[in-house]
């Protein structure tokens, strides 16, 4: 009964979350697009300015007027790209936010509102209920997010690829020369795994504030919840800022007392990535420990203070 439940949960944030996914899709390959046609007139602008050049010292000022027009054209052919990429990664902020949201309406339709009885009527213990809502939720996040990073890797692609002067490259480069090879897999690592399980605590926190919401004020609950899921956020980011200025200066001391104890020579020896490392894992494991709290208050409050209209 799991499984037909977590279907029927996929196919109803579906309907929307699909084509938006297929929208955030012709959105990458419309930037790759943009992204070409950028990197080509990067590389080719400087030379019909040069023609332009070359054809009046020559005397052929009808020519030069011409590659004159085209330069100008690029330029603004240029700008015109740039702005479309600009606006192709708000616009996957926006999917990604949507989808979000969808997620959440989702939750709430179907578990504080009146179709919340006939979900609770299910052979379905409320636990599976919210296990199927959290992989409904993290399936089409982790989608959007899939095809956002690679709507983003195609717009950095002609560049990095074609383009020796590329600023991104250069900066690549600089990067992956002054890191370790296992500091940097390890990063990588590392944020994958924080995005994934930030994913699943975002989830869970916003499922508990509906539903908190729906306990506080049940005539606005919709709206409670909402407010619930800000004050959140801005609790949760300025824990998060503590956090890591807390975890950088305990850095610093226990490197200052490894230099003085003389395990390293100096402190220009501390590694940032290192550093940056050990306060994402930090991280990871906070938000386990605050999706797994939220997760038995959410199914307490599901069991305990469900107030259907």
């Amino acid at each position: 009964m799991f499984r037909k439940l977590l279907k029927h949960d996929l196919k109803s944030v579906g309907r929307v979350c699909l084509p938006i996914t297929i929208g955030a899709a012709v959105l990458a390959i419309f930037g790759f697009v943009m992204s070409c046609v950028h990197t080509i007139l990067n590389l080719h602008t400087q030379d019909i300015y040069v023609l332009s050049m070359e054809a009046y010292e020559k005397g052929n000022e009808g020519l030069s007027s011409v590659y004159d027009i085209l330069y100008s054209l690029a330029h603004l052919t240029n700008f015109v790209s740039v702005m479309t990429m600009l606006f192709v990664f708000i616009a996957f902020a926006v999917l990604s936010i949507a989808v979000t949201v969808l997620i959440v309406v989702n939750f709430y339709k179907t578990l504080i509102t009146d179709q919340g009885y006939l979900t609770f009527t299910l052979p379905v213990s409320p636990t599976k209920i919210l296990v199927s809502k959290i992989l409904n939720g993290a399936i089409w996040g982790t989608l959007i997010a899939i095809v956002t990073l690679i709507g983003t890797v195609l717009m950095f692609a002609p560049s990095l690829i074609f383009d020796d002067q590329s600023i991104i490259g250069f900066m690549l480069d600089s990067f992956f020369e002054s890191v370790h090879p296992i500091n940097s897999i390890l990063m990588v690592f590392l944020y994958v795994e924080n995005w994934f399980v930030g994913l699943l605590a975002s989830l869970i926190f916003y499922f508990f504030a509906v539903f908190l919401g729906g306990v506080v004020a049940p005539k606005g609950k919709f709206a409670t919840g909402a407010a619930f899921i800000i004050a959140g956020h801005v609790l949760y980011y300025v824990f998060q800022q503590i956090l890591s200025v807390v975890v950088m200066f305990a850095m610093l001391i226990i490197f200052a007392l490894i230099v003085e104890i003389g395990w390293a020579s100096s402190m220009d020896a501390l590694d940032p990535i290192l550093m940056s490392n050990i306060s994402m894992l930090i991280s990871f494991v906070v938000l386990v420990i605050i999706g797994v709290v939220l997760f038995f208050m959410t199914k307490w409050l599901m069991n305990k203070k469900l107030n259907l209209p």
